[in-house]
């Protein structure tokens, strides 16, 4: 029985690897499920004793790899948002699943909440960002106060130290001595992604594989 258990494992390891990017963090918690059902299987399995810890350690290889990918990722996302923002490319009207409010052309997709940067990988498929509004009133014309949703806001922290600074993804530094941003340093420092809370209307650091989040896409528009 141990070969065939064996067999299963390393089949759902191989398939997590190759769905990673498709996949949400719902599907991800399903298979630590499995995987946490096939280790106790596994522990009382004849002969199995060693192979569970084998097991785990290509999990955890296999994790370590997806998130040196994700981080290289974004990194290169981060790059391209600075190079599309200095190059201002003409945008004179919004695309069927956007919304055009002031300069500006957002979307929302709230069927399903997301980690940070599923939020951003998702904005990207569309050819937008994550949003980074002028001003937070700005988007007060779109938003709709209610209940405590939050949606995704392209900033986050990347540097550590007793004040962390915040950047928009396109490379502006965030004032985090303005008013509306004061609130991103009163939080853990360990919450490194920005949220938009509806009900206080204020940015909260979150951490940013919190899978509750709402994704708000932004493309700039941008005349000749």
């Amino acid at each position: 029985a141990c070969p065939c258990a064996w067999l299963a494992v390393a089949t759902l390891i191989g398939t997590a690897g190759l769905s990673w990017a498709a996949t949400s963090t719902g599907d991800h918690l399903e298979l630590l499920d499995v995987l946490t059902e096939l280790e106790a299987t596994l522990r009382e399995t004849e002969g199995c004793e060693g192979r569970v810890e084998q097991l785990w350690e290509a999990v955890r290889v296999r994790n370590a790899l997806l998130d040196d990918m994700k981080a290289k990722v974004l990194q290169r996302m981060d790059q391209i948002a600075v190079i599309k923002k200095a190059d201002r490319v003409p945008v004179e009207d919004c695309e069927d699943s956007f919304t055009r409010v002031g300069n500006s052309c957002y979307h929302t997709y709230s069927d399903q909440l997301r980690a940070w940067w599923r939020a951003r990988f998702h904005c990207w498929i569309l050819g937008s960002d994550l949003v980074h509004p002028e001003d937070l009133h700005s988007l007060r014309n779109y938003v709709p106060e209610a209940g405590d949703t939050k949606y995704w806001i392209g900033a986050r922290t990347v540097t550590s130290g007793d004040v962390p600074e915040w950047w928009w993804v396109d490379g502006e530094r965030i004032d985090t001595k303005d008013d509306n941003y004061t609130s991103l340093t009163q939080h853990p420092q360990s919450h490194k992604c920005a949220m938009l809370d509806t009900f206080t209307f204020q940015l909260e650091a979150t951490d940013c594989e919190d899978p509750h989040g709402v994704t708000l896409c932004e493309v700039k528009m941008y005349s000749n």
